[in-house]
């Protein structure tokens, strides 16, 4: 009979142990720290103001291209079969069996204040974008922050 009773009682006190970790496993705590770190990595909001700064970013590099030359070559090449002709008493043949042409063209804006105020308004966009960004992550703080005081205040009133 002891021996039967002490493998029972080990089963049960091992079922017990699981039972209590298994339970203490279900709970969460994390810090205020910690809820704001996991809040601005996840968040989609402050993601997309991320990927928004880098878009203005691009626009204004955009902008600064069109203060770069332009240039561009062309060429044609052309191959009659049968020279033209035309007849006046005799056969007279005009033209060439082979017709190359090219050119080539360069342009620089010297004086474009449109274009200098586009590169002006994009330099704004990417402030503003910036700002926004800022925002957004201090707006998220925020809401993290106060709702994570509300739990501990709820918890308190409990």
């Amino acid at each position: 009979m002891k021996f039967y009773c002490k493998p029972t009682l080990t089963l049960f006190l091992l079922l017990y142990v699981a039972i209590q970790s298994a339970q203490a496993q279900d709970t969460l705590r994390i810090t205020l720290q910690d809820a704001v770190r996991i809040a601005l990595s996840d968040n989609p909001t402050i993601k997309v103001a991320g990927q928004e700064i880098l878009l203005k970013k691009e626009a204004r590099r955009e902008a600064y291209a069109g203060l770069f030359p332009e240039a561009s070559l062309v060429g044609s090449y052309s191959r009659a079969i049968k020279k033209q002709s035309f007849a006046m008493g005799e056969v007279i043949e005009v033209g060439t069996d082979n017709t190359y042409s090219g050119g080539l063209s360069v342009s620089l804006p010297v004086f474009a204040p449109a274009l200098y105020k586009s590169i002006s308004l994009t330099s704004t966009d990417v402030n503003l974008a910036v700002e926004k960004s800022r925002a957004s992550r201090l707006d998220m703080v925020n809401q993290v922050t106060k709702a994570f005081f509300q739990l501990l205040l709820a918890q308190d009133s409990y």
